[in-house]
């Protein structure tokens, strides 16, 4: 549904649409797709935490907990302090990894 205008924007496209569509994708069953949609995403793009949250939540799914950290830290470089959503998701990888003093920490 929204490939069509994705091929057309290229890199002019806003972060918003690239999230939507991954949004859309993953909840459609189709992580991998979801995936290179969210990583198109750039660093000083307003959707790029949004995004990279869904990264980490999607990696946790598939039971990356390494990946799914990097993904988490990555967001929360963007503040000063830090969403709740994000320390959760950190605390989530870090409990998967078994890290359990840091996720104490984190909690």
């Amino acid at each position: 549904m929204l490939q069509p205008m994705l091929e057309l924007a290229g890199e002019s496209m806003p972060g918003a649409v690239y999230l939507l569509a991954g949004q859309t994708l993953h909840r459609s069953g189709k992580p991998q797709n979801a995936r290179e949609m969210l990583a198109t995403v750039k660093t000083d793009d307003p959707a790029f935490v949004a995004a990279r949250s869904l990264l980490g939540r999607i990696s946790l799914e598939s039971g990356d907990g390494e990946l799914a950290l990097s993904y988490f830290e990555a967001a929360m470089r963007q503040y000063q302090a830090a969403p709740a959503e994000l320390m959760a998701g950190r605390w989530h990888a870090l409990h998967q990894l078994g890290r359990d003093v840091e996720a104490r920490e984190v909690y």
